[in-house]
């Protein structure tokens, strides 16, 4: 019977944006172990988790897990260090290290909020704790005093929303109408702390709440990839509260891997799948996948392309996944910054019959025998039908020597893993 190894998914909202790396560890282990799914860690299990350490709740269960239990963390993000800051996080290649200072004293700001707030409220429900009954007051505007509201107007009146501009209205005009009511209540019966609570939460809630809101928006909207530095922060900031915790790690790139062995003193394995050879199709047409990023629809602004593709689809959508495939795949670095080769989007395009087709110069050789290399002026219809057939027989050499490399890997994972078992795992459960 094969020995079981759980597959932790839990820590992703979004299991599409796992698919490829799901698929990655269920073709390199699944012949000789039994990988499972798991929202949740397994406990004295050997548990596999996919990069992904911004969730607090999630870095509790990784640290108090049982003493037992096996990690193996497949790192998927570039370890990155500002220049002059010396600031950690992931995937920063941009020489604006301003934006990092900018992330840090926003986070700082957010930390300080929440203690300012949570100091006051905790003021605020001691007194009221010494003065009324034991009955429970409401949190927040949508608790027992607005839903004791709602049910009185709608005896009389039962709003229906056209649109839903229309539903938010109303719903910030019954708030609105409450917070008056409450306010009418409380200043008439003499419930002073009762009144500090509401107008606090009146004040936080249209007033500190859509500041907040505004200023994170504008900053998003100036800032070119604001948005994604900051995840990549605090993605590297819990990677840091569960490092020690970790057994092992897996990764799909030389990059990481060779930062990870100068950074840290523990096993890490560079893994990608094994693919079969591209066959020759019919289907005539190249296509474009992933992020609609500034650099990428500049990228294809600037191919004069007379060959069938799938560009006006992407340029449409933030983010595209296809869902259909052609006989090339066109594959753009994600920024201009952007350093590294991205060979889990080659693979996916090798497992669909495309040959993936790079133009960007990179700074690694992880993924050389998963794409051809070509410049912008011969990407035209003339060389991609004339030169079809030689493209997939140098796209094979390649692939054949990848497979090879990744059949030498697989042995030193198998016998890493066959050795938690044996020593660590009792049952090999």
């Amino acid at each position: 019977m094969k020995k079981k190894i759980y597959l932790v998914t839990g820590n992703h909202q979004l299991l599409i944006s796992l698919k490829d790396y799901i698929s990655l560890i269920e073709d390199f282990l699944g012949n000789d172990f039994d990988v499972i799914q798991s929202k949740n860690i397994k406990n004295s299990c050997i548990n596999i988790i996919i990069d992904e350490s911004s969730k607090a709740e999630f870095i509790k269960q990784i640290n108090y897990s049982k003493p037992d239990t096996i990690f193996i963390y497949f790192l998927t993000e570039f370890f990155t260090q500002s220049k002059f800051l010396k600031i950690n996080s992931f995937n920063f290649f941009s020489k604006n290290e301003l934006v990092l200072l900018l992330i840090i004293l926003i986070d700082r700001l957010e930390v300080f909020k929440k203690k300012i707030i949570s100091k006051i409220k905790s003021i605020i429900n001691a007194k009221l704790k010494s003065k009324i009954s034991k009955k429970k007051e409401p949190y927040s505007f949508y608790d027992n005093e607005m839903v004791k509201f709602k049910n009185f107007l709608y005896k009389y009146y039962r709003p229906r929303y056209k649109s839903k501009i229309q539903a938010i209205f109303i719903k910030y005009l019954l708030s609105v109408l409450l917070f008056i009511y409450l306010s009418l209540k409380y200043i008439f019966t003499f419930q002073l702390m009762k009144i500090l609570k509401i107008y606090f939460r009146f004040f936080e809630k249209f007033f500190l709440n859509p500041i907040k809101s505004i200023i994170i928006h504008l900053v998003f909207k100036n800032i070119d990839n604001f948005a994604f530095h900051r995840y990549m922060y605090q993605r590297n900031k819990g990677f840091k509260l569960i490092e020690n915790r970790i057994d092992f790690y897996l990764c799909s790139h030389k990059e990481i891997y060779k930062k990870f062995e100068n950074l840290y003193n523990k096993k890490i394995f560079f893994i990608l799948n094994k693919v079969k050879n591209i066959q020759m199709t019919d289907k005539r047409i190249l296509t474009i996948s992933g992020e609609n990023s500034h650099y990428r629809k500049r990228y294809i602004s600037s191919l004069a392309l007379n060959y069938p593709n799938n560009f006006p689809k992407f340029l449409k959508t933030d983010f595209l996944i296809k869902d259909g495939y052609g006989r090339y795949s066109i594959n753009p670095k994600k920024t201009s910054s952007w350093k590294f080769s991205s060979p889990m989007r080659y693979i996916l395009s090798i497992k669909n019959n495309e040959i993936p087709i790079v133009t960007d110069e990179f700074s690694d050789d992880t993924s050389e025998n998963l794409y051809l290399r070509m410049n912008l002026n011969s990407i035209n219809s003339e060389n991609l039908d004339k030169n079809y057939k030689i493209f997939i027989e140098k796209i094979n050499s390649k692939i054949n020597d990848h497979n090879l490399d990744m059949k030498k890997i697989y042995f030193n994972v198998k016998n890493e893993l066959e050795l938690y078992f044996e020593n660590k795992i009792q049952g090999g459960q």
